[in-house]
């Protein structure tokens, strides 16, 4: 074991507003309550925006969409909006949440714009969007580093949430591929509308300023669907930002692959779900967050009250490594309400079973 190491990737936001910093005080009808992620792309459970807007997350607590040329399209404070799980063990309100398309990519750059409300706003991260084909999907700024207050928080509730099981390995030199292999198990038997579920594999790196994840992610009742998606998932980026690909439809006994891998050219971590049974794939890119020093895999859960909220087991198998190999270790959540949780070594590194009751 060794010394958990900082790297030196440091966030400088700085403001300039042609009239000062405005703390919107305009009534109440002037802003959106938005219960779902910003996506750029029309769909179930997201809130379509234009391609090219840009969004900006104020220190006052307001979310404001602009056009390309500054000009508000919507406004949102954080406060109001629908705070969603996202999987890496909070939730957070939906404006910190976009889905973008799969092969889409992130990028930090220098970024200024002049706004017909707050003047000229100037940051040095700017967290930018690119689509497959090389157009720019979308711009995200915050004046808020990932290590400030952010508007997350627990969901508001006596239910239990957290990661119930896992297995992992963590303060490795570096991990640079893992692939995974998982059915999906058995829908929860009699759930809450409020459960979410989620199963994955999973990267982990240390920034400036906190952990961040990489995840391909099986996902039961997501935002509320009512059944299996997966999705690659990863965050907070630079900007506090999460992003979810594009999701994928998933069924009870499709076998699914999780990647995770360094991409040398350009110097990207890519995260891809794939479906193996029907094919359906989705990946997105994250830019170079950091040295990937642990690994997990997972069951995590929101708003659970006993094992009718939790799917089967879930055995991931085949799991290949390149950089550091894990020897997993297992941990269950004794807080978790939950019988028969249980970390199976099957055998190492590669096979793993998540056991519930169901």
């Amino acid at each position: 074991m060794k010394t958990k190491k900082i790297l030196a990737i440091g966030i400088v936001a700085i403001l300039v507003c042609g009239v000062g910093l405005v703390v919107a005080q305009a009534p109440s009808k002037e802003y959106v309550v938005i219960k779902a992620p910003l996506s750029l792309e029309e769909g179930e459970n997201v809130y379509h925006i234009p391609q090219s807007s840009i969004v900006y997350h104020s220190a006052d607590g307001i979310t404001t969409v602009y056009t390309s040329d500054g000009k508000p399209i919507l406004k949102a404070r954080d406060s109001d909006t629908t705070q969603i799980p996202v999987p890496a063990g909070v939730s957070v309100p939906a404006t910190y949440i976009t889905q973008s398309p799969s092969g889409s990519r992130v990028t930090y750059e220098p970024f200024k714009f002049h706004t017909k409300d707050r003047g000229l706003i100037v940051t040095e991260k700017a967290t930018r969007i690119y689509g497959p084909d090389g157009s720019l999907l979308l711009t995200i700024i915050s004046e808020k580093s990932k290590i400030g207050k952010l508007p997350y928080s627990g969901l508001a509730t006596t239910k239990y949430s957290g990661w119930a099981e896992k297995a992992y390995e963590t303060n490795a030199d570096s991990f640079i591929k893992f692939v995974a292999y998982w059915s999906c198990p058995s829908a929860p038997p009699s759930p809450s509308s409020d459960v979410v579920d989620y199963l994955f594999n999973a990267f982990q790196c240390y920034p400036s300023g906190g952990p961040v994840i990489l995840q391909p992610v099986l996902e039961w009742n997501y935002a509320g669907s009512g059944r299996w998606t997966g999705a690659p998932w990863w965050g907070p980026d630079e900007n506090g930002e999460y992003h979810r690909g594009g999701p994928i439809e998933i069924s009870v006994g499709d076998s699914l692959e999780g990647k995770i891998w360094w991409e040398p050219s350009p110097q990207v971590y890519a995260i891809q779900i794939r479906n193996q049974d029907t094919s359906s794939t989705s990946v997105i890119y994250a830019g170079n967050p950091g040295i990937m020093e642990d690994v997990f895999l997972a069951l995590e859960v929101y708003n659970v009250d006993d094992d009718n909220d939790v799917p089967g087991d879930t055995d991931f198998h085949s799991m290949t490594f390149e950089g550091d190999t894990p020897i997993w270790k297992g941990d269950v959540d004794e807080n978790a309400p939950l019988s028969g949780l249980n970390v199976e070594m099957v055998s190492q590194p590669d096979r793993v079973i998540l056991h519930t009751a169901n």
